[in-house]
């Protein structure tokens, strides 16, 4: 049973007896981009348009298959990675609702006909954690290998399932131990007011408001 996000984050606390609760650590948050174009540092070619991240527990592409995926496992706040959801609200709770949903929609449990992860938008340079190469890019069945870290290196391995519907990285050996403590593939509950909270969360601050279609 998934805990309250309060509660992971009271294992990673100190209380002292006025109350105050200082906080040592935080879940980091997964991220991934994927492209057909090889990259050791993730950013925006320039300041007009920020990169885009998928935040979800499972592979998503617009376009199919794509050649390269890249995993970033993060703390916005320790790493000064900037973000801002692609949501309503720009924070972390719209974000993690974005999954919700995509979650729901994907488990068979809304009447949605479409539905897409949270995005995540940055100017910020981010270096990759784990770099996925597909074996076949032209094949819809292709496996992915691990390109970078060499340590983490391992046989090819699937990402979709029957009905070429995604697996869940945790669900996915060569990738749950690596993956498994972050959020969102470590699942989380809102809060009494219903929000998904992160203490981690940075906010991107930018001449333009809004956000990037």
């Amino acid at each position: 049973m998934a805990l309250p996000l309060r509660n992971i984050i009271a294992s990673f606390c100190l209380t002292f007896r006025i109350g105050v609760i200082v906080l040592v650590n935080m879940p980091d948050l997964l991220l991934y981009h994927v492209s057909d174009t090889l990259r050791e540092v993730l950013e925006p070619p320039n300041d007009k348009r920020p990169l885009f991240y998928w935040y979800c527990d499972r592979l998503f592409s617009h376009y199919g298959l794509i050649e390269y995926v890249y995993f970033c496992v993060i703390n916005p706040r320790k790493q000064n990675i900037a973000l801002r959801s692609r949501s309503n609200a720009q924070d972390f709770d719209g974000l993690h609702k974005d999954f919700v949903y995509y979650r729901d929609f994907c488990d068979g449990k809304t009447e949605l006909t479409y539905a897409e992860p949270g995005i995540a938008m940055s100017f910020s340079r981010i270096t990759p954690t784990i770099t996925l190469r597909a074996t076949d890019p032209e094949n819809t069945d292709t496996q992915y290998e691990i390109m970078e870290p060499e340590q983490f290196s391992a046989k090819p391995f699937s990402v979709l399932g029957d009905q070429q519907r995604p697996i869940k990285f945790s669900q996915i050996p060569e990738l749950a131990n690596y993956l498994k403590d972050c959020i969102p593939v470590k699942e989380i509950r809102p809060d009494e007011d219903g929000r998904f909270l992160y203490e981690d969360w940075l906010p991107m601050t930018t001449t333009k408001g809004g956000v990037w279609l």
